[in-house]
């Protein structure tokens, strides 16, 4: 997964060689599971390095 910024704020995603336009509503509902699952395994990988 690669994020694109623009002027501070996140504009486009592209995973598995798909971009996602955040100016696209239609991908709002995915956006918002992806940083959902980004939140939760990077959490997990926090959690997991401090017991290692």
């Amino acid at each position: 997964m690669h994020a694109y910024f623009e002027q501070g704020l996140c504009v486009n995603l592209m995973i598995d060689r798909n971009i996602i336009d955040a100016k696209d509503s239609r991908f709002n509902d995915k956006l918002g599971e992806i940083k959902n699952n980004a939140d939760f395994y990077a959490r997990r990988f926090q959690e997991d390095m401090r017991d290692f």
